[in-house]
C-alpha cells in the first residue's frame, strides 16, 4: 500500500527468528532478511517476506559467514 505503518501492533506477521544485528536488503516486493544474532547464537539463515502474501518464510544455513551481515 505505500504507507508507512504508525501500529504496530497491526503488522500481520513477525519474524520466525528474533534476531539482532541483521542485514536487510528490498527488491522485487520482497524483503530479505539475513543472518544476525538471537542471543546465543549468531545466525546463518535468510528470513524473506513476500508483499503479496504477507508471510516470512524461513530458509536455513545459506550464508557461509554466520557472523557477518550484508
Amino acid at each position: 500500500t505505500n504507507e508507512w505503518l504508525t501500529n504496530l501492533n497491526s503488522v500481520p506477521n513477525v519474524l520466525n527468528m528474533p534476531r539482532v544485528g541483521l542485514g536487510v536488503t528490498v527488491c522485487c516486493d520482497k524483503i530479505y532478511v539475513t543472518g544476525g544474532f538471537d542471543g546465543r547464537t549468531f545466525l546463518k539463515s535468510t528470513e524473506i517476506y513476500d508483499e503479496n502474501t504477507q508471510q516470512w518464510h524461513l530458509t536455513y544455513n545459506n550464508i557461509n559467514k554466520s557472523d557477518k551481515d550484508i
